[in-house]
């Protein structure tokens, strides 16, 4: 078939089309009267289909006349049993015709046949297919409607009409027999005995049961008549007269019930009439009760555990929806609280207390505001309080990791206000932006952090109703007590939550301890290895050009590749990691705090190769040994010459560096020239104007006499000597 629609379908274009395809595809659609001009497959689903109608002539519904001349062609899109598993949308191309009598009040009139009434949004034998389904399969309409593509209000039609289907056996899950006609109330399907109309249901069985059926009885005993009953109480006479018939078939007179209830004069006249027994297998709502207790349990999948039970007995299953108003029944009448709304181990309410106490300055009697944090768990409304000093971030994160560790696990919610110390923005419309170390808090105990609404407080009303309670037991049951230290107040408030948390529920059994640790502890996640660590951070630090950055007037090391970069701190109260991007590069112990200019380094953040080695005695000698003897003696003089060996390091290594600028022999020969010499002790001072003269350059033959030692030949150390042998300054 073609792709195209066309928007209007003209007898024309009847006439030109091609018969053999025309005709069949009309044969595979099976919809009489009907000729199928075109199929679309929607981009969503479905298909759609362009039908026009055969007829050229109708007669019209006001004045029964016959016309043929078409006033123009109208479109009516109606739905159409599913084939291959797939929707239909049909495009009814209909003629509107023309009255040809002048008398008729209809001037036009549109063509309705008997699969498509006037206004229909399906097609008859789409509504029989739903209908017929829905018998044999005893399900509600709308799941059945649902299945072939409508909407189960489209058959309120019916309401007014009956469906013939037939003559059907016993319906067990309707409880009628020999039904024939079926009637549609909202969206159940409703069985009626042959004969009945379905607008008169509610008069046929609903009306007497509204009536008292003692009070007719005993007014006919007072000897009015049925009509007159009927008009003094504003009653049906059909109603009259339906108790009046009961009372007599049953043979009950009012000398029998005078002295009975109402209700039992009822089950007298209408023996059986009201009382339901379901054909269903009934499930253990007490066991479907707890289980909706357990994480990710849900009505949905205890339904569907329900069903396989049922087929595994052979025992007809009730549905969804039935299942779900049963329970609910159940919960109204044993007056349990439904968990539908809290479930156990999945989400804690925490904030801060509005109500305050204080602290005692035990010198000065100085008062201090003591604020409290309070936390609520709503499945047991188990409650926690810690105290704190201020309301600041590390305050607020150190009491969740206290709220944790008190209740012995963690909650995969967390449930806040919306203070800055939590939450950054949370818009109206868009993502929600979390403090960074509250989100990181969170994580480290596998939560998500999801606060409530601004201006909310309803979104989280336990720890509302809670932080009400704790200003009575806590607050006001400390109020004649003063408090020196936050230590001792805390053991005070915790006493106090105990207390609370083991009172007796007003409407349930139990208190919030005893449900806490029967229904909810064991469902909560265990606590990590490690405590988390309150946290802060500092960023845009560099590392120096000695692989370190510095930190409290102290120094750590970061692997050298980074030498140059900015870093980021994240401290803790023991520890200082570095991160370069969200890549840790590495960890220290942090230093106490009156301990400064330490350096602390690690190994692998060194270069490879021989590593930083600190200078000693025997580290310059063996320098001195690598020069010569000379150099050796000269090291070993200064050692000497200090009381303390560390005390010579420099001046050694300042003698032995002068092989930075001179070869090892130019130094050892000075060395030894310098030895020769008058100075018991050489040092760099006097090495140096030798190098730089070249002394040691001479060989000691072609020296005069008398140049041999270090003083002569270099001329530092002038002596009477020299002047008198005619020296000059």
């Amino acid at each position: 078939m073609s792709q195209t629609t066309h928007d209007r379908l003209s007898p024309r274009a009847h006439a030109t089309a091609e018969p053999a395809v025309r005709l069949a595809a009309s044969v595979v659609f099976n919809l009489a009267d009907y000729t199928v001009h075109d199929a679309v497959d929607l981009p969503l689903g479905g298909r759609r289909v362009v039908v026009a109608a055969d007829a050229t002539e109708d007669a019209c519904p006001g004045c029964g006349v016959l016309s043929s001349r078409v006033h123009q062609r109208v479109r009516q899109s109606v739905k159409d049993i599913p084939v291959g598993g797939t929707c239909l949308e049909v495009i009814v191309v209909k003629p509107r015709f023309v009255c040809a009598e002048t008398a008729c009040p209809r001037r036009t009139f549109t063509q309705a046949t008997e699969q498509l009434p006037a206004r229909a949004r399906c097609t008859t034998r789409l509504k029989e297919a739903v209908v017929a389904a829905v018998l044999d399969s005893g399900r509600a309409t709308a799941e059945v409607a649902a299945d072939h593509g409508v909407a189960w209000w489209i058959f309120g039609v019916l309401r007014s009409t009956r469906i013939e289907v037939g003559s059907r056996g016993p319906v067990d899950a309707f409880g009628v027999f020999g039904a024939t006609n079926i009637f549609v109330r909202s969206h159940l399907l409703t069985l009626l005995p042959p004969g009945v109309k379905g607008t008169r249901r509610k008069e046929q069985f609903s009306m007497v049961r509204k009536i008292k059926a003692k009070l007719v009885l005993q007014l006919r005993a007072e000897g009015l008549s049925g009509r007159a009953i009927a008009a003094s109480q504003r009653i049906s006479r059909n109603s009259v007269a339906a108790v009046l018939e009961a009372a007599d078939s049953a043979g009950v007179g009012w000398d029998d019930i005078k002295d009975r209830p109402e209700a039992e004069v009822y089950s007298m006249v209408f023996p059986g009439r009201g009382e339901h027994e379901s054909v269903y297998a009934q499930p253990d709502f007490e066991k479907v009760h707890k289980e909706l207790a357990r994480v990710g349990v849900t009505l949905k999948l205890l339904h569907g555990e329900y069903l396989d039970a049922c087929a595994a007995g052979g025992e007809p299953a009730m549905g969804y929806d039935r299942f779900c108003k049963s329970y609910q029944h159940h919960v109204l009448v044993t007056g349990l609280a439904s968990r539908v709304g809290h479930k156990a181990g999945q989400t804690v309410e925490v904030d801060w207390s509005g109500p305050t106490m204080q602290l005692a300055d035990a010198a000065t009697g100085e008062l201090r505001t003591v604020y409290l944090f309070v936390g609520c768990l709503p499945f047991s409304r188990y409650a926690f309080v810690e105290p704190a000093l201020d309301m600041k971030q590390d305050t607020w994160l150190r009491a969740h990791v206290a709220m944790f560790e008190a209740f012995g696990g963690s909650v995969p919610r967390v449930v806040p206000d919306n203070l800055k110390t939590g939450v950054i923005k949370h818009p109206a419309e868009g993502e929600i932006v979390l403090n960074d170390a509250y989100r990181e808090m969170a994580a480290h105990y596998s939560a998500a952090v999801l606060p409530g609404r601004v201006k909310k407080p309803k979104d989280k009303p336990s720890v509302e109703n809670t932080v009400s309670h704790v200003a009575t037991w806590v607050i006001a049951g400390l109020r004649d007590q003063t408090f020196t230290t936050l230590p001792e107040l805390k053991a005070a408030v915790t006493e106090r939550v105990a207390a609370y948390n083991a009172e007796p529920f007003q409407k349930r059994a139990g208190s919030r301890a005893s449900a806490f640790a029967a229904e909810e502890k064991p469902l909560l996640r265990p606590l990590p290895a490690v405590p988390y660590e309150i946290n802060r951070w500092i960023n845009g630090r560099r590392v120096a050009k000695n692989g370190h950055i510095t930190f409290g007037k102290n120094f750590y090391s970061v692997p050298y590749t980074h030498v140059g970069a900015k870093v980021d701190l994240r401290l803790t109260d023991t520890l200082l990691e570095v991160y370069r991007g969200h890549e840790r590069l590495t960890s220290h112990l942090l230093a106490p705090e009156n301990v400064v200019n330490e350096y602390r380094t690690h190994d692998a953040d060194l270069p490879a190769g021989p590593g930083y080695r600190q200078w000693d005695p025997d580290r310059v000698r063996d320098w001195a040994t690598r020069i010569g003897p000379s150099a050796v003696t000269v090291v070993e003089r200064i050692f000497e010459s200090v009381p303390v060996a560390e005390q010579g390091l420099d001046p050694a290594l300042a003698v032995l560096r002068l092989t930075r600028r001179y070869s090892g022999e130019r130094v050892e020969a000075a060395c030894r020239l310098a030895v020769a010499g008058r100075v018991r002790s050489p040092r760099y001072a006097h090495l140096r104007p030798i190098l730089e003269t070249g002394q040691d350059k001479t060989p000691a033959a072609d020296r005069p006499p008398g140049a041999g030692t270090a003083e002569e030949s270099g001329g530092y150390v002038r002596g009477a000597a020299y002047y008198a042998a005619g020296g000059t300054r």
